[in-house]
């Protein structure tokens, strides 16, 4: 047998969680702890979560929708956004027209992600090859000697 307080009476009034915690504190001798009985309940009051902080972290629904909606709706939102999702899927384009726009090259081994900077390295090593067969050209005078091209006329 548990033994509350006349103002427990009104449990309508109490949250599950005090009441619970009542229960917890009774349990031991069937007597409440008057001490511990009073000092948590502002405690929890005090560290109560608001509204808005529930609403973000998913626990509690808008007050718009009814309660026994809200399960429904959660689906239906789901659902939509799964059908969103298959749509862009749908129209996204292959990868033969990609191709033809030269954003993605057939039979490659590497991310699409990453495709920027293979080209990048790719345009590099290219401009590296010129730069070095520029600087190790021969010079006109060892083309004269090897007879490449014909001495100018004076």
């Amino acid at each position: 047998m548990l033994i509350f307080c006349r103002s427990d009476l009104a449990a309508a009034t109490l949250s599950p969680r005090i009441i619970f915690i009542r229960i917890l504190l009774t349990m031991p001798n069937q007597e409440v702890i008057p001490h511990l009985n009073m000092s948590l309940e502002p405690t929890f009051l005090t560290n109560r979560p608001t509204e808005a902080d529930m609403q973000e972290r998913g626990l509690l629904s808008p007050n718009s929708i009814a309660p026994a909606l809200q399960g429904k709706a959660r689906t239906l939102q789901k659902a939509m956004v799964k059908d969103a999702i298959a749509l862009q899927l749908a129209s996204r384009p292959d990868a033969e027209s990609l191709h033809d726009k030269g954003v993605h090259s057939p039979g490659s081994n590497i991310s699409p992600s990453l495709l920027p900077a293979a080209h990048n390295l790719e345009k590099c090593l290219k401009k590296d090859a010129v730069a070095k067969s520029l600087r190790e050209r021969p010079t006109k005078d060892e083309l004269i000697t090897d007879g490449i091209l014909s001495p100018p006329m004076a």
